[in-house]
């Protein structure tokens, strides 16, 4: 059980109300540049009962979340199912709020995107990446491309402890 998840661009609120309710993290940030995502993954949050652990966050495209407070917050874990392009230029501000050790998880990539968003979150201080894949024929683009999840550590913290292993396998 980490501290914190971050959800950027987090939509519905999926990833972030899942690692609540599989008690991965005590509590959870979810941003979007959208009003209705950020109405929408409040209320996910609460009817799945992990509303007082779940925070939307409205941002705009040029803005980086902060913590309430104000401040600039780092996270455990972080986490972003968006498209190859804006998960690209999100580097530097997914790094933003990364301590030593922050696990990242990305998806919405297939395998011939991970090439480039690999090397954009290697230039920010990721490391150790792993690419999964989904061996089902339902995980295929219709030009063939396997849909893949691409995971990292920031900074020169080592892969490798059973409890960053098992919090990538859920």
């Amino acid at each position: 059980n980490v501290d914190s998840i971050l959800d950027y661009g987090a939509g519905s609120g999926i990833l972030a109300i899942a690692a609540l309710i599989l008690n991965v993290a005590r509590s959870a940030i979810g941003t979007d540049i959208e009003p209705l995502a950020i109405k929408a993954s409040t209320h996910n949050a609460m009817i799945n009962s992990v509303g007082d652990r779940f925070n939307a966050q409205l941002i705009d495209e040029a803005q980086e979340s902060q913590a309430p407070n104000g401040e600039e917050h780092t996270h455990d874990i972080i986490v972003a199912n968006i498209l190859q392009g804006p998960l690209t230029q999100l580097a530097p501000q997914l790094a933003a709020h990364a301590h030593r050790g922050t696990l990242l998880g990305l998806s919405g990539i297939t395998s011939n995107q991970v090439q480039g968003i690999q090397k954009a979150y290697e230039d920010v201080g990721f490391r150790n990446f792993v690419t999964q894949t989904d061996d089902r024929d339902m995980a295929v683009t219709p030009m063939g491309h396997r849909w893949v999840v691409l995971t990292a550590v920031f900074g020169d913290a080592a892969r490798g402890s059973s409890d960053s292993d098992d919090i990538i396998r859920r």
